[in-house]
């Protein structure tokens, strides 16, 4: 009778090592073709991001080209009931594609982003470098500044702080060598004031009447400034007259300085030099929803002699839908 070895050991030995291999297997290929969908889906990101600043710029061209236009349609006024001054809803890229034509382009998947945008009238608020005449603090001007944020409800002490340290910016900036150490850099937008002490519902109470429009001085347009602005840019004008203006306004746009001047019973030339009824810089934000992606953009645009030119553009920050 034959004896029997340790066979059952080895057999199981056998076993043990098989399951081990293919685990191994399994967990190797888990792991590779995690790889592969995390490759296809950074590919994918990338791909929509790409696609979502495309859109972007195109959109920018688009308003460069209503601002053109209306510009030679309307050269000597601008005001809220222009072509410009109607915002875009968010809409489907596609039906804008699809307009005119009896062909439907639902179904392309590259298709599938959604936009919207709008344009604002950067000389409808006041610009806060007006506040610098050589680099220096102008009083007329601060004066002003101090009584836009007495209008707002904002302490006119910070005014006259953020008007110090603007200027106090704008010599440092313009010989970095000599700068003291620490010294803020000019600022280009409003959210850019929070550098300055301002917080952010300081701001939001700004935004829509405060502008920061660095490449020159500029002009309020009556036809476009909210009667905060209107009121500050004359001392003694209340605020209930500019509201009137504001209403009037509405109804027929002025064509003129001294129309509004006539309304509101101010002396002939009280408005004029620090106010318009045309505009050259415009704000632009834009906004594309793609594939999950939100991409949003501001940009500055100056219009003159029916041209238009990016003067500041900023990409925010990604955001979910």
């Amino acid at each position: 009778m034959s004896k029997r070895g340790p066979r059952p050991r080895q057999s199981g030995a056998a076993l043990l090592m098989a399951m081990v291999c293919v685990s191994l297997v399994a967990t190797l290929a888990a792991g590779a073709y995690w790889l592969q969908w995390r490759a296809v889906e950074i590919e994918q990101s990338d791909r929509a991001r790409v696609q979502a600043q495309w859109l972007l710029t195109g959109m920018l061209d688009f308003a460069r080209h209503v601002l053109r236009e209306d510009g030679r349609s309307s050269p000597n006024q601008d005001h809220l009931g222009e072509p410009w001054a109607v915002p875009l809803e968010e809409a489907k890229l596609s039906a804008f594609l699809a307009a005119g034509t009896r062909e439907s382009v639902d179904t392309d998947s590259a298709l599938s982003a959604f936009a919207s945008g709008r344009i604002e009238d950067a000389q409808g608020r006041i610009n806060l470098y007006n506040v610098l005449l050589s680099n220096r603090v102008a009083p007329e001007e601060l004066a002003r500044l101090e009584r836009l944020f007495v209008a707002l409800n904002v302490a006119p002490a910070r005014a006259r702080a953020l008007a110090a340290q603007l200027e106090a910016a704008v010599r440092a900036n313009a010989t970095p060598a000599s700068a003291p150490a620490g010294a803020l850099s000019r600022p280009h937008t409003l959210d850019d004031l929070a550098r300055f002490g301002l917080d952010a519902a300081t701001r939001e109470a700004l935004r829509p009447h405060l502008s920061v429009v660095t490449q020159r001085r500029t002009t309020v347009n009556l036809n476009t400034a909210s009667a905060e602005v209107i009121s500050a840019l004359v001392p003694g004008l209340a605020l209930s007259t500019a509201q009137t203006l504001v209403t009037e306004r509405d109804r027929s746009p002025f064509r003129s300085v001294a129309d509004a001047e006539r309304l509101a019973g101010l002396e002939a030339g009280r408005l004029a030099e620090g106010a318009g009824v045309t505009s050259s810089f415009f704000e632009v934000h834009t906004r594309v929803r793609l594939e999950g992606l939100v991409l949003s953009e501001w940009a500055l645009i100056e219009r003159s002699s029916n041209t238009t030119q990016v003067r500041e553009r900023r990409r925010l920050p990604a955001a979910e839908p």
